[in-house]
């Protein structure tokens, strides 16, 4: 009887049927990956930045941004051509004429302008998109060599896809003046120049008409250069390195502030001559 009473021994299981210890809570690298889809980048740098980035420092994107600010460029781009057409014959004309430009003797002058239109036309655009891509490598490499000399580090790749997500609200603002110039029959475009300085800045506090003085002028185009879009754009770009950097908001901010000051010292030196020159046509 105590023998029927004697508890038997577990039957021996088979390694089929052993178990693995239940891993920890960890995401696996799959899933990580597949937990933001492009439209929750398009959609999310806007209204949960944060997470966004936090999502960023675990897989940078690059080309996804990129291509993004290309169609919207050219979107811009192909929407204003129709008017400029219209304008830059005149223009080409006193071109021609205040540097004595030869026409070859197998062309005629309405040839030799509407090569020159599409030159400019061509120029144009793709200058447009290099200067931006130029601008955002800068500020990339400014951020990346920046916190290098800090305890802070980041991969360059994850530090230009935040610079490049962060630029979104730009992308925003040229829609956004494309509606506005097609609502208003482009009531605002009397020159060429006219063009540069769209935008729904501060400086629509103030009249464009008779920009006198230097200092005018100057206050004008930092306050063009300087819009609510522009700002948001800074905004995400601290979020960004606070998030990319695991650093504070305090030391994300001197970064930024450097750069806008180069941005608007640069820029806005550009847009100055540009404006000089025009006034000459």
């Amino acid at each position: 009887m105590n023998d029927l009473n004697e508890t038997n021994p577990p039957e021996p299981t088979s390694p089929s049927e052993v178990q693995p210890p239940a891993p920890e809570s960890e995401n696996s690298p799959e899933e990580e990956v597949q937990e933001y889809k492009w439209y929750d980048y398009l959609m999310n740098i806007f209204v949960a930045p944060g997470e966004t980035f936090q999502q960023l420092g675990k897989k940078a994107k690059v080309l996804f941004p990129i291509s993004v600010m290309f169609i919207a460029m050219t979107i811009y781009y192909l929407s204003i051509v129709p008017k400029m057409m219209e304008m830059l014959p005149s223009v080409m004309e006193k071109v021609i004429d205040a540097h004595n430009i030869k026409i070859p003797p197998d062309w005629t002058e309405e040839m030799m302008i509407n090569r020159m239109i599409k030159g400019q036309l061509i120029s144009g655009y793709i200058g447009q998109f290099v200067m931006v891509a130029l601008m955002l490598l800068f500020a990339a490499l400014f951020i990346f060599i920046y916190f290098k000399f800090t305890d802070r580090e980041a991969t360059f790749k994850k530090t230009f896809s935040l610079v490049t997500f962060a630029w979104f609200p730009n992308i925003l603002h040229s829609l956004f003046i494309v509606i506005l110039l097609h609502a208003t029959k482009f009531k605002t475009i009397h020159t060429v120049g006219d063009f540069q300085k769209q935008s729904l800045g501060f400086q629509l506090l103030m009249s464009s008409e008779n920009l006198e003085t230097v200092m005018q002028k100057l206050l004008y185009i930092f306050l063009t250069l300087n819009n609510p879009f522009l700002v948001w754009s800074l905004f995400l770009l601290v979020i960004g390195i606070k998030y990319i950097y695991k650093t504070t908001y305090q030391k994300a901010v001197v970064p930024v502030i450097i750069l806008w000051i180069l941005y608007t010292f640069l820029l806005g030196s550009l847009v100055f001559i540009g404006m000089s020159k025009q006034q000459q046509f």
